[in-house]
């Protein structure tokens, strides 16, 4: 089986659970009326980490970014320490964010911005989604690629055909 097919089947599995309210840390059931919306988004995660096998260390990590609010790069660099040192996949962090997994890998692709960029995007100067797409552009021509882009219209359309044209390889010569 594939890996994508294998994390496809180990996200039907964690989802159907997480839906289903299962409680594997306890035997005892959970009266979920008397919690707040917070308390029960952290109760139904550890519920849904203790299931799927997630350790304390990654479940403190998920909490301290919800609790800060998700910035995209503290978020990013929280995906990538899930994903390099608890071996977590992109479908179980997913469900534990509550994000999709094409988000997932957009969080962990903004690693690839150069500091400058970065930087506009902690400053809120580029939004999260275009800022995922600049980090597919070469290191050395992000920069000038982002600049275009805000020194234009800042629409989609030139957004794609900025990061179009500075991917863009020419492979023949005349």
């Amino acid at each position: 089986m594939s890996k994508v097919a294998t994390e496809f089947t180990e996200f039907k599995g964690l989802r159907a659970a997480f839906c289903a309210n299962i409680s594997a840390a306890t035997s005892e059931p959970v009266d979920y009326a008397d919690l707040d919306e917070e308390e029960l988004a952290r109760l139904q995660a550890e519920e849904l980490a203790a299931q799927a096998g997630v350790p304390q260390g990654a479940l403190d990590l998920i909490a301290e970014v919800k609790r800060a609010g998700s910035p995209p790069m503290m978020a990013s660099k929280a995906v990538v320490r899930l994903t390099d040192e608890f071996g977590l996949t992109r479908a179980k962090i997913g469900i534990l964010f509550r994000i999709t997994t094409g988000r997932v890998l957009a969080l962990k692709n903004l690693q690839r911005l150069v500091p400058e960029v970065a930087a506009l995007l902690e400053k809120g100067e580029v939004k999260f989604w275009p800022a995922a797409k600049i980090s597919c552009v070469p290191k050395d021509r992000q920069l000038a690629v982002t600049q275009k882009w805000l020194a234009g219209n800042r629409s989609e359309n030139s957004l794609r055909t900025a990061v179009m044209s500075a991917t863009q390889r020419t492979y023949f010569k005349r």
